[in-house]
Formats: structure tokens, C-alpha cells, sequence
């Protein structure tokens, strides 16, 4: 699944504070995949991939749940870093007196992590939090980190100047609904008052 996080989603999404996720990031535990840059080449924002919040949800089990020391989580974070998709869809975590290991259990008392299905729940819970709710139906907003700041409908990625297009090329709401569901009528309404506002 690919995808662009900020940091105030990559912490709803992994239950990491604010602090918690700039302090990983200073120690190199999880350092965002994306960057935008000021013209001097630094970092203004840090954009997680979905591969990143799989690791941060992990890596905050581990402290959380299971009491992981620092350096053994910074030794798993390398690990986590250098797994196939493949690997994250058929191998598990095992953790035990302060250890974690990809190999199995080394005795004692273990706990198990499939990281198959932390993958299922951080995709789920992405899907969630994507959901439109009813306030943001024939809403048009505009942000920075949305489509570089053009107008889309509230709760998707959706430009409204693209819907625009399509209804001023006539084609009929009923097609336009069908090829963009996360769409609704209210929508194409406000993309008409929006084009009517903006001549």
C-alpha cells in the first residue's frame, strides 16, 4: 500500500505522541522516507511512508507492551529497515527477557508478533481514518501537503478544477459518481459553486 503521512497522522495512526516521533527521529530509529525541503535543502516537514508507520507501530509494541530496551529497539528498528514485503507478510516477532528476534524463540517466556497482521491492522486503520464523515461532504478545502495546496474535496485527494473539467465537458453526475466513489452529488454541487465563485 503506498501512502504519505504527516506527522500528526503517522501518530494517530501508531499511538506516538508528537515528542515521542521527532525524538525516534533525532535518534535515527525511524527516520521519515519523505521530505519537503526549504531551498536550502532542510527538512520543513517529514512525510512517513506506510512502510514507516509499520515499523513505528511495531517499535511502540516493543517499548510499550514488552518493555523493549533502547539499544535492543534500535537493533530491531535496523532489522524491521531492511525487510522484503514478502517478509513483512510471513514473518513474526519474537520477544523475550528484553530480546526480539525473526528466528523464533529462544526459550523462556515469549511473545509472538505476526507482522503480517500489524500490516492488516495499520492498513485498516488508514482506511478508517479516510472515511469522509458529514461534515466534510460538498466541502472544498485547501492544504499545503493536499495536491501542493489546490482546492480538493474535504477528506480526499480528489482536485475539484478535475471534477470541474468533467462536468463542463458534460459529462452526467450519475458517470462522474461512478468513476470517483468517494464522491457524492453534494460534491459536484460545491465544485459548481466553486467554478461559478472563481469566473
Amino acid at each position: 500500500m503506498l501512502g504519505a503521512f504527516s506527522a500528526e497522522n503517522a501518530g494517530r495512526l501508531t499511538g506516538l505522541s508528537a515528542a515521542r516521533l521527532r525524538r525516534w527521529r533525532q535518534e535515527g530509529l525511524v527516520y521519515p522516507e519523505y521530505s519537503l525541503v526549504d531551498a536550502a535543502g532542510r527538512p520543513t516537514r517529514h512525510i512517513y511512508s506506510f512502510r514507516d508507520l509499520l515499523k513505528l507501530r511495531v517499535l511502540s509494541r516493543l517499548r510499550t507492551v514488552h518493555g523493549v530496551p533502547m539499544p535492543e529497539l534500535c537493533r530491531v528498528a535496523h532489522e524491521l529497515a531492511g525487510l522484503s514485503d514478502e517478509d513483512w507478510k510471513t514473518r513474526n516477532l519474537w520477544v523475550g527477557r528484553g530480546t526480539v528476534g525473526l528466528d523464533g524463540p529462544e526459550g523462556g517466556e515469549v511473545a509472538m508478533i505476526a507482522l503480517e497482521a500489524v500490516m492488516r491492522a495499520v492498513r485498516q486503520d488508514i482506511e478508517s481514518m479516510n472515511r469522509r464523515d458529514a461534515s466534510q461532504i460538498g466541502v472544498i478545502i485547501k492544504k499545503s501537503l493536499i495536491q501542493s495546496g489546490r482546492p480538493v474535496f474535504s477528506g480526499t485527494r480528489i482536485p475539484v478544477a478535475g471534477i470541474l473539467g468533467y462536468i463542463t465537458a458534460g459529462y452526467a453526475d450519475d458517470e462522474i459518481l461512478s468513476g470517483f466513489p468517494d464522491l457524492v452529488a453534494a460534491d459536484l454541487d460545491a465544485a459548481r459553486a466553486w467554478g461559478t465563485a472563481a469566473d
